[in-house]
C-alpha cells in the first residue's frame, strides 16, 4: 500500500445528457480517458463511485445501452491486489464470478492500473440479513463448491505474505505511523499485529495437497444474491486452500457465534458429503487461522479509520468499532497475549462509549 492510493479523491456521479457536475472535474476527465483507452468500448451513461478502499477506487458503470460494468482503478503501478485479480478473471470463467472484458496499464501523467468486468446486480448479504446465508446454505455451498474449483498460483505462504503486508503495520508509510503514533504507542500496535501474523503462520494446517481454492477474503460484501442464487466478487487475495477457510471467514464477517459457525460448517459437511466429527480438529485449526487473519484485516481498517478519517467520516468509525466488538470473543482462537487483547479492546471500544 502506497499512501498516495490511501487519500486519491472519490465521489461523484454524472447522468446522460446532463453537465458533468463534480467537486473534482479532474477525476470525471481521468475515467473516461482510461475507458477511450480500454479495448472494450464502453459509451458510459453514469458512473457512479461505489465501495474502494486503500488499494484501488471502483466505478458503476452504467453504458448508453443498458449494459452494467465495474471499473476498478489504482494508481499504484505495482498494486498486486488488482493485478491478482485481473488475472483471476482472464484465467477462469463462471457463471459464479463477473465477466472478465479487458485490463491493463496505462499512463495518463502517471502510471494507472485498471480491470473492467461486468457489473453483478442483486442484493447484499447486509439487505438480506446474516441470517439469509444459513437459510439457503445448499445454495451458497454451491457456488463455493464452484467456485473452489477454479484455478489460482497463489500458495498460503504468498497469502500471507500479500495479507500482512496490506493489513498491518509492518510495512507502513512514515505518514501512516506518524498519524497512528497520535492516537498510540506504534510499537505496542505494530507488536499486535506481528503477534498476529505468528500466530496465523503457525496454525496447524496444511492445504500443500489440494487442488482447491479460496476466496481468501470472502466477506459479506463480497457476496450478491438474487433469487436465492449467489455470486462471488473481489478476487485479489485468493490462494490455493480448502474452502472451509472461505466458511470460517464469511462466519466471522456475518458475525456468527461459535454455535452458528459451527452450525455452518456441520451443514456444508453435509453438502459435500464429508464426516462432521472427522474434520472438526480441522475447521478448528482453520478457524484459527482464518480469525488471526481477519482481526489483523479490521483493526488495520479500524486504525485507518480512527488515526486519519475519524472526523471526516466517524459513522464509519463507529461501524468498523461495532463490527470488531461483536467477534471480540473469537480471539482466544489467536496466540494473542491477555495484555494485547485488554489493549485491542479498549481501542475498539473507545468509539462506542465515547458515542453513548
Amino acid at each position: 500500500m502506497q499512501s498516495h492510493n490511501l487519500f486519491f479523491g472519490k465521489s461523484y456521479v454524472f447522468e446522460e445528457d446532463a453537465k458533468l457536475t463534480s467537486k473534482n472535474k479532474t477525476q470525471q476527465d481521468l475515467l473516461l480517458k482510461i475507458l477511450s483507452r480500454s479495448n472494450h468500448k464502453i459509451e458510459p451513461s453514469s458512473i457512479v463511485d461505489i465501495l474502494g478502499n486503500e488499494n484501488l477506487d471502483q466505478y458503476k458503470i452504467e453504458s448508453k445501452n443498458g449494459l452494467l460494468y465495474t471499473l476498478k482503478i489504482s494508481l499504484d503501478e505495482d498494486c498486486e491486489v488488482l493485478k491478482s485479480e485481473s488475472e483471476f478473471l482472464k484465467n477462469n470463467k463462471s457463471v459464479f464470478i463477473p465477466n472478465y472484458y479487458d485490463s491493463n496499464t496505462i499512463k495518463i501523467g502517471m502510471p494507472i492500473v485498471y480491470l473492467l468486468s461486468s457489473y453483478e446486480n442483486g442484493f447484499n448479504i447486509d439487505d438480506l440479513g446474516v441470517a439469509y446465508i444459513l437459510k439457503n446454505n445448499e445454495s451458497f455451498f454451491y457456488t463455493l463448491n464452484h467456485f473452489s474449483n477454479l484455478k489460482t498460483e497463489r500458495s498460503f505462504d504468498e497469502y500471507c505474505d500479500l495479507i500482512f503486508c496490506s493489513f498491518s503495520t509492518k510495512n507502513s508509510s512514515d505518514f501512516l505511523k506518524s498519524n497512528i503514533s497520535n492516537f498510540h504507542n506504534f510499537d505496542v500496535i505494530n507488536d499486535i499485529f506481528k503477534t498476529l501474523e505468528q500466530s496465523a503462520r503457525s496454525c496447524d494446517i496444511d492445504f500443500s495437497d489440494t487442488n482447491q481454492i479460496c476466496h481468501g477474503l470472502l466477506t459479506k460484501d463480497d457476496i450478491v444474491s438474487r433469487n436465492s442464487l449467489f455470486k462471488l466478487k473481489n478476487f485479489g487475495y485468493c490462494f490455493v486452500g480448502d474452502p472451509i477457510f472461505d466458511l470460517c471467514f464469511l462466519s466471522l464477517s456475518c458475525g456468527y457465534n461459535e454455535h452458528k459457525s459451527a452450525l455452518l460448517f456441520k451443514k456444508y459437511c453435509e453438502f459435500v458429503e464429508i464426516d462432521f466429527l472427522e474434520n472438526l480438529n480441522k475447521y478448528n485449526s482453520i478457524f484459527n487461522c482464518a480469525c488471526c487473519i481477519f482481526f489483523s484485516k479490521m483493526l488495520f481498517e479500524f486504525l485507518i479509520e480512527e488515526c486519519i478519517f475519524s472526523t471526516s467520516r466517524p459513522n464509519k468509525l463507529l461501524e468498523s468499532s461495532m463490527k470488531l466488538s461483536s467477534t471480540f470473543n473469537f480471539l482466544k482462537r489467536t496466540s494473542i497475549p491477555e495484555q494485547q487483547k485488554k489493549l485491542i479492546q479498549k481501542i475498539i471500544t473507545r468509539p462506542i462509549i465515547e458515542k453513548t
